[in-house]
């Protein structure tokens, strides 16, 4: 049985706030914030984006194979993830899935409806300026992902060679440029897919499978070879009970 003063903490008491307090740590990042719903949300970005790439590389001439997709797992499905992220108090997977998913239900949008929007007269001018807008965004979603695990950051790194590549191809009209854009976004396809397995896997079997990797800048890590710091409180009551 545990020994217990009179105002102070049982040894029970302290060993469950050190366990606690352990558990509370930033852990290495396998599976974070890569997650239950950030994991399908992954899958719906490989996908539309794959399809859309296959497109601009040549290897596929009809556009309306990319619309569906583009509405519902790449649109639809990553904004409902955001959602998720954003109840799970996760900014990364909140900002990131919600503008994703609009930017795909967007693309959708515009290549859907293209001629009532009256802009087929300089199409690649509005796709190139679009685009341009959301190369700033992702430049700096690129910025934090060197706080993430290596996989994110070099998923996004190919995610900016895309649309960089993109941006000038549609705003100069150089086809090249475009094409070179649709295997670097194959290849961004493979890395997010790549992460939804391994987020997925890992999860499943409690173990690393697929690993995702340490941070492009590691953070000072508190794991059990470096217990955190209690209180005065907390110490002198955890010291109490070893002299009893």
């Amino acid at each position: 049985m545990s020994q217990q003063g009179p105002k102070g903490l049982g040894e029970d008491e302290a060993q469950r706030i050190v366990q606690e307090r352990t558990m509370k740590r930033d852990t290495y990042p396998q599976m974070l914030p890569l997650t239950d719903s950030a994991t399908v949300g992954m899958a719906g970005f490989a996908l539309t984006m794959f399809l859309l790439s296959i497109i601009n590389a040549g290897w596929l001439d009809q556009i309306g194979t990319f619309i569906p997709p583009a509405f519902f797992y790449g649109g639809l499905v990553q904004l409902l993830c955001g959602m998720w992220e954003f109840r799970n108090n996760r900014t990364f997977g909140a900002v990131v899935f919600t503008s994703y998913g609009a930017f795909w239900l967007a693309f959708g949008f515009l290549f859907y409806f293209v001629d009532g929007l009256g802009i087929l007269a300089d199409v690649g001018a509005s796709v190139g300026w679009t685009l341009v807008g959301w190369t700033v965004f992702t430049f700096y979603v690129w910025i934090a992902t060197i706080k993430l695990n290596r996989a994110v950051f070099i998923m996004f790194s190919a995610f900016m060679l895309t649309l960089l590549l993109l941006d000038i191809g549609f705003l100069i009209g150089v086809q090249e440029l475009i094409v070179a854009a649709g295997y670097m976004g194959i290849l961004l396809a493979l890395c997010a897919w790549y992460i939804s397995a391994a987020s997925f896997l890992n999860s499943i079997f409690g173990r690393i499978v697929l690993p995702l990797g340490a941070p492009v800048r590691q953070a000072p890590l508190v794991g059990p070879e470096q217990p955190p710091e209690l209180s005065r409180h907390e110490r002198a009551e955890t010291q109490r009970q070893q002299d009893i």
